[in-house]
């Protein structure tokens, strides 16, 4: 329900706009078919060798210009932090059904 609600929010406030919520795996994107690009906190779920395909597959999509807006974790570590977000703590409750999905 959670991303459903954000684009149906998102549609409403910018019905110019095309949102949808998809496995960046399995997008059939265009080049140069997109004005931007989000990726919040959801890349850093993908093994490298996949991330760097994926982030290729993004800026061949991109039209000059576009922006790729993301967030993530700081560090060298692959590991998703205990505490993914202080701006928005309840954001993993949400997300994932009910349970927090960060390590103890």
């Amino acid at each position: 329900m959670f991303p459903e609600a954000v684009i149906e929010n998102a549609r409403r406030l910018h019905p110019e706009c095309r949102f949808a919520v998809a496995s960046a795996t399995e997008l059939d994107l265009g080049e140069a078919s997109l004005r931007g690009v989000l990726g919040w906190w959801s890349l850093f779920n993908f093994p490298r060798d996949v991330l760097t395909q994926v982030l290729a597959l993004f800026a061949r999509a991109l039209k000059p210009g576009g922006h790729f807006i993301t967030a993530t974790h700081v560090g060298d570590e692959d590991a998703v932090p205990p505490r993914p977000t202080e701006a928005y703590p309840s954001v993993g409750r949400h997300a994932s059904g009910g349970r927090n999905n960060s390590p103890t």
